[in-house]
């Protein structure tokens, strides 16, 4: 499996709490299926998984770049659809 992709998750100051990465692994002919991972890391001691007691405001990916509170706020399915939506502005 090879790491194709890392969203990194941010508390609304800014700080890394976080981040979500994308393996992929391709079958070995062109039409084989790409099996892919999704993992989160947001633990404190550098492993997978999401502790227990992590504040749901740090679970929205993108919450730094929230300025307005009355503007709309989007919220898609997974980190890749929430990039393009920030790549629109």
């Amino acid at each position: 499996m090879t790491e194709v992709k890392r969203w990194i998750y941010r508390k609304p100051d800014g700080t890394s709490i976080g981040h979500v990465i994308r393996l992929d692994e391709t079958g070995s002919k062109q039409i084989d299926p790409v099996k892919k991972q999704i993992i989160p890391y947001f633990r404190p001691d550098g492993k997978p998984g999401i502790p227990s007691d992590l504040p749901g405001c740090n679970r929205l990916f993108g919450v730094e770049t929230l300025s307005d509170q009355f503007a709309p706020v989007f919220i898609p399915e997974g980190e890749k659809c929430s990039a393009a939506l920030h790549g629109l502005g």
